[in-house]
């Protein structure tokens, strides 16, 4: 059994900086689920996730909500600009 998680806090960071094409906001209304929408806004957030072997949560009777087939990860390293550059 493992537990893994995650936090991104950004309060203390000063506000990012917008351009044309990125993935945050230009306007001063965030408008999700609509035709007017202009982007996203960043926020805070922590998650934990307990992992543990399908066989041994089976065995153990435990509630079981995902099971993870495969994972992969990449980010092109420093070159790269943002996640949202080609």
């Amino acid at each position: 059994m493992a537990l893994a998680g995650g936090v991104s806090v950004t309060a203390l960071q000063k506000a990012a900086v917008t351009q044309e094409g990125g993935i945050l906001f230009l306007t001063e209304h965030c408008r999700a689920f609509d035709a007017q929408a202009k982007g996203t806004v960043s926020g805070d957030g922590v998650g934990v996730v307990v992992l543990k072997r399908l066989a041994d949560a089976l065995a153990d009777g435990d509630c079981i909500h995902a099971v993870i087939k495969g994972s992969a990860i990449n980010n092109d390293g420093s070159s790269k600009v943002g996640y949202t550059a080609s």
